[in-house]
Formats: structure tokens, C-alpha cells, sequence
């Protein structure tokens, strides 16, 4: 059977220390948002006869903690460890012998994109054809989630992997994660609309928004206030798009775990 006797803990414990820095990341942007870091205005825009017209703009904001950056590069370090150890784990167990250092270089966990480039990995020269099935069958090439529109998530965890560890932090911003619009006396609102992947700065226009208007000359009180979400920020042409903490913490996450739980049999 295949790792059943393997031992596993240390893949396990990186990535149990990756979903520790993520939860750390989680509450500190619980922290920022309850700190009345972003604060919103609104502008008017068109107003007509019938009705209000706003448009949402931030009118104050506190940037992110230059902390976030290294907390995520540590998080997507630990969860790449934690796969490469697996591997170890299952190449050291088939042998009699350890590897010599030669070997021991080719030993980690390959990400490929076609079957031609992982047949060519160098793993195929110290691996056994079972172990190397239970990796392919990894690949993302054989394991496509048609609901997820950002491309795989051991493709998304090797560009972020790959950035961090050779070329500089992770630079991350925040988007509006939930908006919300009251009015006071209550109006009956037309639906917002928002302005999709808008980073949040000082100025930055979220959405407009609009209502009928009520009798006239009744005054109406029209406020917003929004919560932020974490966004690494697109790094071309090894990162195409930003990538949300809630990929990273979702499927990246559960993608690793399971890749770790077919190895072990």
C-alpha cells in the first residue's frame, strides 16, 4: 500500500504551521477592519427628478501592514515544503539505503502543467512507477476543477512559491470585500453596482448607487461603509491575476491536503 508506512509528520506539520500564518493574517484583518482603517464617502452623480444618484468613494484609508506580505510568502512556503516532504517521505521509505546527495536534489514535489513536461521531471529518476503515479495523478493536468476560474491551485501556489522565494515579497493590497448602503428615512434601493478588482486607496470609486426619491422636500441621509479582503497583487507574467487570501486559505489549502492524503495512501 502506498506510504502506508512512510512517515508523514513532517508534511503535516508544515502545513499545519501555513494554515497557522494564515490564521494569523485572518485575524489581523478582522483587527484592521474593526479599526475604522477605511472610511467612505458619498458624491452625488446625476441626481434627477426621480431619483438619488451617489457614487461610493473612499474618502480615508490606512494601507495594509507591510507585515501581510511576508505572512503569506511564509504560509505558501510552508504548504510547497509540506508537498515536497511528502515525496521525501515516500522516496525514502522505498529504498534500503538513503539517497546520495545527487539524488537527494531531484527529490520534490513537481508541479507540471502537460504530461510531457512531467515526464521529463527529474523525480522520475530516484521515484518508483507507483510513487510516481500517486504524484501525476496530483498534476493539474488530471485534476481540473471546471468551477475554479483562476487556473489550478498547485499552479497559483508555484507562481506565488516561485515570487517569493526568487524575486521579492508578496505585495499585497485590499479590495472591498462587502458594501453596504443605508439611508435614513429608509428608501427603497436599486441594486449597486459595483466596480469589479478595485483596489482601495484614498479617492478610489467602489460603485454607484441610486433610489427613488422620496416626497419632496424630505431630507435623506444616504451613508456606506465597507469591509476589506486581502489581495496579492498580480506579479506578470509568472502571476497573471491578484490572487484573494481566500484561494490561498480555500483551495490552495485543500488541494495540498489532499495531494498529501493520496501519498499516504
Amino acid at each position: 500500500m502506498l506510504g502506508a508506512m512512510a512517515d508523514f509528520r513532517s508534511a503535516m506539520t508544515k502545513l499545519g504551521r501555513a494554515r497557522e500564518h494564515l490564521n494569523r493574517l485572518k485575524e489581523e484583518l478582522v483587527e484592521f477592519n474593526e479599526s475604522n482603517s477605511l472610511t467612505l464617502r458619498m458624491d452625488k452623480d446625476f441626481d434627477t427628478a426621480d431619483k438619488l444618484v451617489r457614487r461610493v468613494v473612499v474618502a480615508d484609508f490606512i494601507p495594509p501592514p507591510d507585515s501581510w506580505g511576508p505572512l503569506i510568502g511564509d504560509a505558501v512556503a510552508n504548504m510547497r515544503a509540506a508537498l515536497d516532504h511528502a515525496v521525501w517521505a515516500l522516496v525514502v521509505d522505498d529504498r534500503s539505503d538513503s539517497p546520495s546527495e545527487t539524488d537527494a536534489r531531484k527529490v520534490q514535489f513537481p508541479i507540471h502543467d502537460t504530461a510531457s513536461a512531467f515526464g521529463k521531471d527529474r523525480l522520475l529518476q530516484v521515484a518508483n512507477q507507483v510513487v510516481v503515479d500517486a504524484i501525476e495523478q496530483c498534476q493539474p493536468y488530471n485534476d481540473r476543477d471546471d468551477t475554479l476560474t483562476d487556473g489550478h491551485p498547485l499552479e497559483t501556489l508555484r507562481a506565488l512559491s516561485n515570487i517569493d522565494k526568487h524575486r521579492a515579497l508578496h505585495v499585497v493590497s485590499l479590495s472591498p470585500a462587502r458594501l453596504g448602503i443605508t439611508t435614513t428615512p429608509r428608501l427603497p434601493q436599486n441594486p449597486t453596482m459595483n466596480l469589479p478588482g478595485r483596489e482601495l486607496h484614498k479617492g478610489a470609486e467602489l460603485a454607484t448607487w441610486s433610489a427613488w426619491r422620496p416626497s419632496r422636500g424630505t431630507e435623506v441621509k444616504v451613508e456606506a461603509e465597507a469591509t476589506a479582503w486581502i489581495v496579492v497583487r498580480a506579479v506578470p507574467p509568472t502571476l497573471a491575476s491578484p490572487v484573494a487570501l481566500g484561494v490561498i486559505y480555500g483551495p490552495i489549502v485543500d488541494v495540498v491536503e489532499n495531494c498529501i492524503d493520496r501519498l499516504s495512501g
